[in-house]
């Protein structure tokens, strides 16, 4: 459950105290779900987390999905972008066969978020 003591100092200088009970987290992975019971560091109950060191040493997300999850949508997003735009253009000027580089365009943006999204974990 990653307990590093009663009290930990954040970065910035603080102390905060351990919670008495684990927290639930529940992240979603390509394999499925897991809920993760893990210590928590704040200043009480029912205020903001400050530390959590097993998902610090895990290097999850914040939220719930998986840096995979995260990376699938903002191709299918691009995707569905690229079908909107090339939609849409082709109505008013019946051009939609001059924007073939348009979905390269996007793809290569789509590779690149999700490189970005990989490479910038929590550390």
């Amino acid at each position: 459950m990653a307990d590093e003591g009663p009290v930990v100092v954040l970065k910035e200088g603080r102390t905060v105290r351990r919670l008495e009970a684990p927290h639930r987290r529940v992240y979603q992975s390509v394999f499925g779900s897991f809920v993760l019971e893990r210590v928590v560091y704040g200043t009480r109950e029912d205020q903001k987390i400050e530390s959590v060191p097993l998902d610090a040493r895990l290097q999850l997300p914040e939220d719930k999905w998986s840096y995979w999850h995260c990376q699938l949508s903002g191709f299918e997003v691009a995707r569905g972008l690229r079908k909107q735009t090339c939609d849409r253009s082709s109505k008013p000027l019946g051009a939609g066969h001059l924007l073939p580089g348009f979905e390269g365009l996007v793809a290569n943006d789509a590779i690149s978020i999700g490189v970005h999204a990989m490479t910038t974990r929590a550390e």
